[in-house]
């Protein structure tokens, strides 16, 4: 039986105050308000090398929430309408469970959550991958739209140890696996997984001065099989090799196994003063992914995926009165290779057994480079409990991508820029806050090249019609309601939130395929914050 004492008393101990001289007033203030004040006093929140986590300005909490359109990672928000890519959905919906906290004592400090979703897609087809990269060009695929169901669970949890006031270390560790499928000839399921794990550790070279680092590896998985029911329903498979180039398989079902081994790492240089702070974090991404079709039957090579990944990161933070400002920075550069194997099916005269048999390969038969950067301002005006009482900003996001599929000489080129802004105002009523957000974003198409031959099968179905939606210039408009109540009590403080939010996607361009056409996102929720 379980002990209602000391599942009280614990929970007592998750609710102590945030900062040692915080007044009752501030406590619940940065509790209700726990994203904005963790971003805001602490330069270093989000970066991935987990010693950080020692400076968040939260001491204990946890919330659990559970929301309808509004979950994150694979699964998209419930949304619906005729912009969208042309192997994602255009009505979607997903449920949302999560969990997640903070725990800090006197040497050592905890962050970590888990959620689960369960998501609907209708009419969906083109991509029978869940984790694999996005920018891998060898998926595979079909071309028969049907209803889809996705399942996924996510456990994440860090910790930060300091022995000594000159050292910190830290290990963090992420988990999500997740199912797909559909039930209609050819069936499609999914399963897949990725792990990351990474240790950090930091120093302090000064009085107000931290050196860090943090690198480790993500592990990827995936098996994807198509089968039928109806007995001698023959399918078509696509096994994609870059651009939509591809080779078609026929068959009744057909399986894939990919697997993938990245390792990265970080460096950071962090100072923060009481009213000043910066992070400079650099870092290096190499990832390998490899496709292997056919079962134990027999062994297809699906092709090779490299990406080399360098960039830099820095946010800068001072604070003046009552106004905090916040600036961001970030650059990243993407060298993207793939190999395509050259093989041919072989019959073992002595076992009658067929096998594929690799006779050539192409090391560069798909290339891409990437150059990305993005900017983001953002100010605060606090209240008199120390949390932003109104939060507005701007940012702008530029990509280049560079891609080639050799050696048929095909290309696509194009140039992007996204730019937004966003105003949030947060006020009291009593013992109950309110925030009402508005933002919107608008995206153009600086250029643009594209040239596959007219003779390639999937060019008009596939490759042409994901261009245009990648090159598409759009605007969205969104808006976000919410409110926290404190609910009494008088061993510790717990909270109710409600929120509610949507948003819009036009497109604006003179496309056909797009003409008037748009996506509506919507979601809302409850959590509690204790």
């Amino acid at each position: 039986m379980l002990n209602f004492r000391k599942i009280a008393f614990v929970l007592s101990l998750m609710a102590t105050p945030f900062v040692a001289n915080a007044t009752e007033v501030d406590t619940t203030a940065a509790i209700m308000q726990y994203k904005d004040c963790m971003y805001l006093n602490n330069v270093a929140y989000g970066n991935i090398n987990p010693t950080f986590i020692k400076d968040l300005p939260v001491d204990a909490f946890a919330t659990l929430e559970v929301s309808y359109g509004a979950g994150t990672g694979t699964i998209t928000k419930a949304g619906k309408g005729a912009f969208h890519q042309l192997d994602k959905s255009g009505k979607t919906r997903d449920l949302n469970v999560s969990v997640y906290g903070v725990r800090k004592l006197r040497d050592v400090s905890f962050e970590g959550g888990m959620s689960y979703n369960n998501g609907k897609d209708n009419n969906r087809a083109w991509n029978a991958t869940l984790y694999q990269s996005e920018q891998n060009p060898f998926m595979l695929a079909d071309s028969l739209f049907s209803d889809y169901s996705t399942e996924e669970f996510t456990l994440d949890g860090r910790f930060s140890w300091e022995p000594i006031e000159l050292i910190r270390f830290g290990v963090n560790a992420d988990y999500v696996v997740g199912t797909t499928s559909d039930e209609q000839d050819p069936r499609l399921e999914t399963k897949g997984m990725l792990f990351t794990i990474n240790p950090g550790i930091d120093f302090k070279v000064a009085e107000y001065v931290k050196i860090g680092a943090t690198g480790g590896i993500r592990l990827f998985n995936e098996n994807a099989k198509y089968s039928t029911v109806e007995t001698g329903n023959m399918s078509s498979f696509f096994v994609m090799s870059g651009m939509g180039t591809c080779m078609d398989q026929g068959g009744t079902s057909y399986q894939r196994e990919a697997k993938g081994l990245a390792y990265f790492a970080d460096l950071q240089v962090y100072w923060q003063r009481p009213d000043y702070g910066n992070l400079l974090n650099i870092g290096f991404e190499k990832n390998r992914e490899k496709a292997t079709d056919g079962g134990s039957s027999y062994q297809f090579l699906g092709g090779e995926y490299n990406n080399t990944k360098i960039f830099a990161e820095e946010r800068f933070t001072f604070t003046k009165g009552k106004f905090v400002h916040n600036f961001e920075l970030g650059a990243a550069m993407e060298d993207i290779k793939g190999t395509w194997f050259y093989q041919k099916n072989v019959v073992d005269p002595k076992t009658g057994s067929s096998q594929w048999v690799v006779m050539d390969q192409d090391d560069e038969k798909h290339l891409e480079k990437r150059i990305t950067g993005d900017f983001a301002y953002r100010l605060d005006v606090l209240s008199r409990t120390g949390q932003p009482s109104w939060s507005a900003g701007v940012n702008a996001y530029f990509i280049n991508s560079d891609m080639k599929n050799n050696p048929s000489g095909y290309y696509q080129k194009y140039t992007n820029i996204k730019a937004g802004a966003f105003v949030k105002k947060t006020f009291q009523i009593k013992k109950s806050i309110f925030s009402l957000s508005v933002g919107g974003d608008y995206k153009m198409n600086l250029s643009n090249s594209f040239y596959m031959s007219q003779g390639e099968r999937l060019r008009d179905k596939y490759t042409f019609p994901m261009f245009e939606y990648t090159t598409a210039d759009f605007y969205d408009v969104y808006g976000k309601l919410e409110t926290k109540i404190p609910i009494p009590g008088k061993k510790f403080k717990s909270y109710i939130g409600i929120f509610a939010e949507a948003s819009t996607q036009r497109y604006i361009g003179d496309l056909d395929r797009f003409n008037k056409t748009a996506f509506n996102q919507f979601g809302g929720g409850v959590n509690y914050t204790f």
